[in-house]
């Protein structure tokens, strides 16, 4: 198996149990905070390294292999050797032909492919377990490697990462044992080359267990462990962490002023997470033409830029949210619908969040269109496209905590 570092985060990743609520304009709705922790935690962890989706494969390396991988993220470098130490610094190794040690920069690893023939025997089955979802025996596997006095540190490290998702894959997940782990990780290995990876799943089960002490507490840690390595990004992290908590107890104006302050960040990701954060609490204050307006710049802003789906599945969503604030619902259905055809994100994608809540008020839309039909064709025209997307809300979110959202406004259609 290849154990992967994320791709793409540069920062914690957005809460994902938000509030939406406008008693005002009937357009929003909340995210109830225990109706798909499950969901918020995956998305969480889908970003994170070596982490199994469910039903994704985990890949294996070959029998061939002579000496561990270390994969770059240019894409096209490929160091071999023997891996002597990971550490959230760099990775350090020994090759045949240079006989002494090199090193590369963490940040700049990809992944590291284990050599199979020198792993422990219970690492490798505790990977085949892993693959089967069999979390239990996995979890014992690893467990065994950690009390194995042969077994190199880097296995060590990777065995109780891979306790920390066998925890967290489990049915159903458990997040205490998950939360501990993290700790013992740290604790263990305090420069641990998961180190800064290891508070956003931490971050992500006490979020899943809605334990407002337990955020406080990653929240202080994070920060604390940011100062003692001075890394400049993991600050950073940690302000947008704070925004995340602060949106959680329904102070947006203190989350927005974060968000605000990193929407131009020189990290994309981090400028990213921002702007998502920028228009999540206009929608929540009710501040409709601020919310317009910066939709609109962020969506120019995007289409001129590669790689931007996520940055404009949330403009388009949030302008949508002002147009039906509007009553312009023809107008915000179209926006709807782009953000769910035109942007629909793949299996594994971070916009699935956005996605669900265009989904549901695409939804929301038909029915307020098929209340304003004089005609009885058009006003059941509405209407049935109004089922439609609710039953496939219900197929690609199931138990989703907008589901009464969009029966409600179907419920409203006059007859």
């Amino acid at each position: 198996m290849r154990p992967m570092r994320n791709q793409s985060r540069q920062t914690s990743p957005l809460l994902d149990v938000f509030s939406g609520s406008s008693a005002s304009s009937g357009v929003g709705f909340s995210f109830s905070e225990s109706s798909a922790p499950l969901r918020v935690l995956e998305q969480r962890m889908r970003a994170l390294p070596a982490l199994l989706a469910i039903g994704a494969a985990l890949a294996c390396a070959s029998n061939a292999a002579a000496q561990d991988k270390i994969r770059m993220r240019d894409g096209s470098t490929v160091w071999e050797g023997t891996i002597i130490s990971l550490t959230y610094k760099e990775v350090t190794y020994e090759t045949s032909l240079a006989g002494v040690p090199q090193s590369q920069a963490t940040k700049d690893v990809l992944e590291i492919e284990f050599d199979w023939n020198r792993k422990p025997y219970d690492y490798s089955s505790g990977e085949s377990a892993f693959k089967k979802n069999d979390f239990d025996e996995a979890c014992a596997r690893f467990e065994r490697v950690l009390k194995d006095g042969s077994a190199a540190d880097s296995y060590k490290q990777f065995a109780q990462w891979f306790i920390i998702q066998c925890h967290l894959g489990s049915e159903p997940p458990r997040y205490e044992d998950a939360i501990a782990a993290t700790k013992k990780l740290r604790s263990q290995w305090p420069d641990s080359y998961f180190l800064r990876d290891s508070f956003d799943l931490q971050y992500g089960a006490a979020e899943a267990l809605g334990n407002a002490a337990a955020l406080k507490q990653v929240l202080t840690d994070f920060e604390k462990t940011a100062q003692e390595k001075n890394v400049d990004e993991w600050k950073r992290a940690v302000e947008l962490m704070r925004a995340e908590l602060a949106e959680r107890i329904s102070d947006f104006k203190g989350a927005r002023a974060i968000y605000e302050k990193f929407s131009t960040d020189r990290d994309p990701q981090i400028s990213l997470e921002a702007k998502l954060g920028v228009l999540r609490c206009l929608s929540n204050m009710n501040e409709w033409n601020a919310l317009s307006s910066r939709a609109k710049d962020f969506i120019n802003d995007a289409a001129n830029k590669p790689d931007t789906p996520r940055l404009l599945m949330g403009a388009y969503l949030a302008r949508g949210k002002a147009l039906l604030n509007a009553k312009k619902h023809k107008e915000a259905l179209l926006d709807f619908m782009r953000c769910h055809l035109d942007l629909a994100p793949k299996a594994g994608d971070a916009c699935d969040r956005e996605h669900e809540e265009a989904l549901a008020l695409a939804a929301v839309a038909c029915a307020r269109l098929a209340g304003e039909q004089e005609e009885k064709d058009r006003k059941e025209l509405y209407r049935g496209r109004a089922y439609e997307l609710q039953d496939e809300l219900g197929r690609r979110y199931p138990g989703s905590a907008l589901t009464d959202t969009v029966q409600k406004a179907i419920k409203e259609i006059p007859r």
